[in-house]
């Protein structure tokens, strides 16, 4: 499920959106979403992903084309013709070449989901100078406000990120990032509140909130750089 996370500006903000419990690769129009491979490899939903209806897995056609289905629809009589093993649009040869331009593609998107792990991590350091400012009394509001920008500039990534990358095969890490901003969210809000008010309960918000969004967006970091590797060495390996 897509979500959109809004600018923060020294306030915390609820995200909108919820994750669906019904299917770990979300939901279409109600309905489970269905992860479907070929030999362990995702393939690419290009608008509409396969589906569980009425305790049947719905393959939408073209998306088996990657696997040298072919076929043609006529739209006067309402029917499909399908060519099993064939390549419409391209010798047998040229589906392997497709095959690994689509992997180069993926391993690039998880190679730019494992940057932005990094830079959603990196927000941690920026708090950290706010504390440091706060405990001298000096360039508070100058360094609050660099931490705030960086928040912002990051959640802008997330929205283009979370835009681009609408395959389930990306959708729990983006999950994940989008839980680590929530909590860098409620950091921004809480170290906003400690450099008035010095209070214990202030700073410990600060200090554990700005931990968990640390620690789930390097595990999230993670688990992109690993499938990130997965898909480059199916390329270099073929």
């Amino acid at each position: 499920m897509k979500k959109k996370i809004l600018l923060v500006f020294m306030v915390s903000m609820l995200f909108a959106g919820v994750v669906s419990a019904a299917s770990i690769w979300g939901t279409y129009k109600g309905n489970q979403i269905i992860r479907i491979t070929s030999n362990g490899v995702p393939l690419q939903t290009p608008d509409v992903p396969a589906i569980s209806f009425n305790g049947r897995t719905m393959i939408p056609i073209n998306l088996l084309g990657q696997l040298g289905v072919g076929y043609t629809w006529d739209s006067k009589n309402q029917t499909v013709d399908v060519k099993i093993n064939q390549y419409p649009n391209s010798a047998p040869n040229n589906s392997s070449d497709q095959r690994m331009k689509e992997n180069v593609i993926i391993a690039n998107n998880f190679k730019s989901l494992e940057d932005l792990g990094n830079t959603i991590s990196l927000l941690s350091n920026g708090y950290s100078l706010a504390y440091q400012s706060i405990d001298m009394n000096y360039k508070v509001y100058e360094t609050l406000t660099d931490a705030n920008k960086k928040l912002n500039s990051t959640i802008d990534m997330y929205n283009s990120t979370q835009k681009n990358l609408t395959s389930p095969i990306y959708s729990n890490i983006l999950n994940e990032y989008f839980k680590a901003l929530d909590s860098f969210k409620k950091t921004d809000t809480a170290i906003s509140k400690f450099a008035n008010s010095k209070s214990k309960t202030d700073f410990d918000n600060y200090l554990n909130n700005s931990k968990d969004g640390t620690t789930t967006s390097s595990m999230a970091r993670f688990q992109a750089g690993q499938e990130y590797r997965k898909y480059i060495y199916s390329v270099i390996n073929r």
